[in-house]
């Protein structure tokens, strides 16, 4: 599984822009296990949500 989103990767912290791109176009709904400091995993789920433009 490819792992679309890591916080913790300074190509990322530098320009999240071409992640949140990646992530647009594969789905709303994402799925990752973060390493916690104690080596435990921790399941977490990203959800993008958009709100929908008014017409002004």
């Amino acid at each position: 599984m490819e792992h679309l989103y890591d916080p913790k990767d300074p190509a990322f912290q530098a320009d999240p822009y071409p992640v949140y791109a990646r992530m647009r176009a594969a789905g709303p709904v994402h799925f990752r296990l973060f390493e916690q400091l104690d080596g435990r995993e921790l399941p977490v789920w990203v959800l993008r949500v958009r709100r929908p433009r008014s017409r002004s």
